[in-house]
């Protein structure tokens, strides 16, 4: 009995000293040195999988075969790309995800989460904002208009978030060139040179302005717009350099009237986001959106530019002349159009705005100070 319980016991200690034996910590070969005695850099750790991931839809009218719509996609993936995932942007291209006149309904809805939008495009959806599409407003060129808006729209903010009710502004491109008055036969330098001429421009503003002296506005659509030019039926029209050369008008024309410092129009277009959906987003995310909205409209009105100033070029070598208004000539433009801001201003002022005229006026004061000095002044 006491040779068995010895045996056992001897059986148990030697089964303890194996497991104690295997259990300690095995050696390590040294890391092998890199040339010149320097130990190797440890590759990078992974980014880590965000733990929830933002997925947006945002909605643009543009083709998606368009360069600035190509741009745009890019800056989805640049977000993409510095939030490892956790801001996912879709852009539906071609207005697939809901109808264009109602972009903005469907943002303040919910309905989309994000838009690339001009503040005209919808009909009674703002009644402030769009006063940056007057004609002649007085907008300087478009890079620095870029610039001035912004500081703009940051002083008047409270009053301009009001009309844009939930939804939120991250940032408005400028288009590179302003529209341009473009005659196949007669030069056109002020007002007065429309007597007797038909230019095709949409919108009953411009009609009943250039009425004043003595023109006609034809409201025909743009794929015609090369037939009425070409059989004789209109004058010229108003259009930028990039639509020109979309529809191939530009072989038509012998003359151009570039509006600077004064533009006759400049085009922009807004990105919008719905301020619920805003309000969900980290702050680094927001931070991040915000700078690549700011990429992506700086990199479009660089492309159009370099894009505008080609199809000049090629409109030069056909012979076309271009006409630059004097200043002077281009303030006697703008006095034809005011009448038509005091409709706008009253218009607002009657959906509850009161406040338009001071920021229009406070607008035209800052536009005037950098005319007289090449300096943005916003207070």
């Amino acid at each position: 009995m006491k040779k068995n319980h010895l045996l056992a016991f001897i059986f148990v200690f030697m089964i303890i000293l194996i497991v104690t034996g295997c259990s300690g910590t095995p050696s390590t070969a040294p890391e092998p040195e890199a040339p010149g005695g320097e130990t190797p850099e440890a590759p990078a750790p992974e980014s880590e999988t965000p733990a929830k991931v933002f997925k947006l839809k945002m909605d643009k009218t543009t083709a998606e075969t368009q360069k600035s719509s190509q741009l745009e996609a890019e800056m989805t993936d640049r977000v993409r790309e510095r939030t490892n995932g956790g801001l996912d942007i879709t852009i539906y291209f071609s207005s697939t995800l809901i109808d264009p006149q109602d972009t903005v309904k469907g943002l303040e809805n919910g309905i989309i989460d994000m838009a690339g939008y001009g503040f005209s495009g919808n009909p009674n959806a703002h009644f402030m904002l769009p006063m940056i599409m007057l004609d002649f407003f007085g907008f300087p060129e478009s890079d620095v208009a870029y610039e001035m808006w912004p500081l703009i729209f940051k002083k008047w903010e409270e009053e301009f978030q009001r009309d844009l009710k939930n939804v939120k502004h991250l940032g408005t491109r400028f288009f590179a060139n302003g529209d341009m008055l473009n005659t196949t036969n007669k030069p056109v330098t002020v007002p007065a040179d429309l007597n007797g001429m038909k230019i095709i421009q949409r919108g009953e503003v411009f009609a009943n302005s250039i009425k004043q002296v003595g023109g006609a506005a034809l409201d025909i659509q743009t794929p015609e717009v090369y037939n009425a030019l070409e059989r004789g039926l209109a004058d010229g029209n108003i259009w930028p350099p990039g639509v020109i050369r979309a529809f191939g008008t530009g072989e038509l024309y012998k003359y151009h009237t570039i509006f600077e410092p004064i533009s006759m129009k400049t085009p922009s277009h807004s990105y919008l986001i719905n301020m619920e959906v805003w309000d969900s987003l980290p702050p680094d995310y927001q931070q991040i959106l915000l700078e690549e909205v700011d990429w992506m409209c700086r990199a479009i009105m660089e492309m159009e530019k370099t894009d505008d100033a080609e199809l000049m070029e090629e409109q030069l070598a056909r012979g076309a002349e271009i006409i630059r208004p004097t200043l002077e000539q281009l303030e006697e433009w703008q006095a034809l159009f005011v009448p038509n801001h005091e409709i706008f201003l009253k218009n607002a002022e009657d959906a509850g705005f009161p406040e338009v005229r001071e920021i229009y006026d406070d607008i035209q004061r800052i536009f005037k100070v950098y005319r007289e000095t090449g300096e943005i002044q916003i207070d």
